[in-house]
């Protein structure tokens, strides 16, 4: 049994932290795996939000159960990203509408 599985069998007995409706049929996605803790993105069914959790098991699941974590849609941000978000608003006046809609007339 891979873990994806076994949280799937047990979501039911545990509710969405936003509308408290039981976490059955939720959507899951692996995000990392060290040794027997993982950290699994769930999304409720009903209503929707996303939220991660960390679990760690006493044992390990056997290795031909293991899942592969997803590999992330795009690259994390980097440290020179964050540096030239940093740089561009230091200066910046004004209120966050003012910022998106300076933003979509430099585009």
């Amino acid at each position: 049994m891979d873990i994806l599985t076994f949280i799937r069998e047990r979501a039911g007995d545990y509710d969405c932290p936003v509308c408290r409706d039981p976490l059955v049929e939720c959507d899951l996605k692996l995000l990392r795996q060290d040794g027997s803790t993982y950290t699994v993105q769930v999304g409720c069914a009903h209503c929707h939000v996303t939220f991660v959790v960390v679990l760690q098991l006493r044992g390990e699941l056997p290795a031909a159960a293991q899942v592969e974590p997803a590999e992330p849609a795009t690259p994390p941000i980097s440290a020179d990203e964050l540096l030239d978000v940093h740089e561009a608003l230091r200066d910046f006046e004004g209120s966050f509408a003012d910022l998106l809609r300076d933003r979509s007339r430099s585009v």
